[in-house]
């Protein structure tokens, strides 16, 4: 019975531990706007937990499929193209992602603009 109580215990152990330091959504400045994509500014992602922090500026390009849903924060709709740099936008991935390590790069579920700078 305790071999049983040690595997379960490794398991949840191990799947936590695989969860760690992915994103599950993240809020900051678009930098770029593309075709079907977004550069966005996830410096603070990336660099979170961290204590000492270097410099470094790093971008995430968030990739825009037929599924993702833009809006404001209302809920209505807004269109690639009335979203501008600097806008300030919250992502949720499809999947959770670890930004610290790896590609930066990944398909949004959603976007969410939450301040327009007009």
């Amino acid at each position: 019975m305790k071999k049983i109580y040690r595997i379960l215990l490794v398991v949840c152990l191990c799947c936590f531990l695989a969860s760690c330091g992915k994103i599950k959504v993240f809020e900051d400045r678009i930098d770029t706007i593309e075709t079907n994509e977004l550069m966005v500014n996830c410096s603070a992602e990336v660099t979170k937990g961290q204590s000492q922090v270097n410099d470094i500026g790093y971008l995430c390009r968030v990739h825009i499929d037929e599924n993702t849903v833009i809006q404001n924060e209302r809920g209505e709709p807004v269109q690639l193209s009335e979203l501008t740099t600097e806008d300030i936008v919250r992502i949720v991935p499809v999947k959770p992602q670890n930004v610290k390590k790896g590609k930066r790069e990944f398909t949004a579920k959603e976007i969410t603009v939450l301040e327009q700078d007009k």
